[in-house]
C-alpha cells in the first residue's frame, strides 16, 4: 500500500495522519501545500478538487480525509 497525504502547515489533523502512519508502520510520503506541492498539483493528484484537509491517496487513488484512511485501514487488517 502506498500512501501519500497531502496537508498543509499548522493542521493538527495532517500531524495525526502522519503520526498514524508512523504508529501503524504504514510507509507514506507527505506533501505540504503550498511548500512542496501547489494546491493545482495536489487537486490532480486526488483527481479533482477536495475540500478538506489532509487529502490522503492510497495507491494513486484518492480516498478522502483522516477519517478514511483510519477506516480503510482498520478494514484491511481485519480482514487478514
Amino acid at each position: 500500500m502506498t500512501v501519500l497525504i497531502i496537508g498543509k502547515e499548522d493542521s493538527t489533523i495532517c500531524e495525526t495522519a502522519k503520526e498514524f502512519s508512523e504508529e501503524n508502520k504504514i510507509k507514506y510520503e507527505y506533501k505540504n501545500v503550498p511548500e512542496d506541492i501547489s494546491l493545482e498539483k495536489a487537486y490532480s493528484l486526488a483527481g479533482g478538487m477536495f475540500n478538506e484537509f489532509p487529502a490522503i491517496i492510497v495507491n494513486e487513488r484518492y480516498i478522502g480525509t483522516f477519517k478514511d484512511y483510519e477506516e480503510l485501514y482498520y478494514k484491511i487488517k481485519n480482514k487478514k
